[in-house]
C-alpha cells in the first residue's frame, strides 16, 4: 500500500541518481544529487555506484585506477577516461612532436595519459582505437595532461 508505494518512489530515486551520477556536466552537480536523498538512500546509491565511481572527477581524473569492466558503474569510469584521453589527442600530438625535434637529439616519448594499464594479467598499449574489453579487471595509473579549472 502507501509504505510500498514510498519504497518504490525511494529505490527509483536511487536508481535514478546512480545512472546520472557520471553524466553531470560538473562534478559539484553530481554531489548534489546524492545530497537530495535520505540518509538511507545515501547510503543505498554510494553502494550501488561503487568506490571507483564515487570518486571519479571528470575535470580531475589522475590517479591510480582498478575496475571491474563488468561492473556497470565502473565500466562508465573506465568509458569516461577513454573519451577523456580521445579528447586530448590532439594535445598528446603536440607533445610528441616537440619531444623529437628538441635540441640535443630526439628523446623518447613517454605515453603520458595511460600509465601501467593492464586487463588481467595483459599490458594495455592505449591508442585512440583501443576497444574496452567487455570483461576483466582494468588497472590503470591515468594522467591528465590539462590543468583542472
Amino acid at each position: 500500500s502507501l509504505l510500498s508505494v514510498g519504497k518504490i518512489m525511494s529505490e527509483v530515486k536511487v536508481h535514478l541518481i546512480v545512472a546520472c551520477y557520471q553524466k553531470m556536466l560538473k562534478p559539484e552537480w553530481s554531489r548534489e544529487l546524492l545530497e537530495r536523498l535520505a540518509a538511507n538512500e545515501r547510503t543505498i546509491a554510494e553502494e550501488k555506484l561503487g568506490q571507483v565511481a564515487f570518486n571519479f572527477c571528470k575535470n580531475n581524473p589522475t590517479g591510480y585506477y582498478r575496475m571491474n569492466l563488468t561492473n556497470a558503474t565502473e565500466r562508465e569510469v573506465a568509458l569516461r577516461l577513454i573519451e577523456i584521453s580521445n579528447e586530448q589527442g590532439a594535445l598528446v600530438e603536440n607533445m610528441e612532436r616537440y619531444y623529437k625535434a628538441r635540441k640535443g637529439g630526439r628523446r623518447d616519448f613517454f605515453p603520458p595519459v595511460w600509465r601501467n594499464a593492464k586487463v588481467g594479467n595483459r599490458q594495455v598499449i592505449w591508442t585512440p582505437s583501443w576497444v574496452l574489453p567487455e570483461q576483466g579487471i582494468l588497472e590503470v595509473d591515468y594522467v591528465y595532461l590539462i590543468r583542472p579549472p
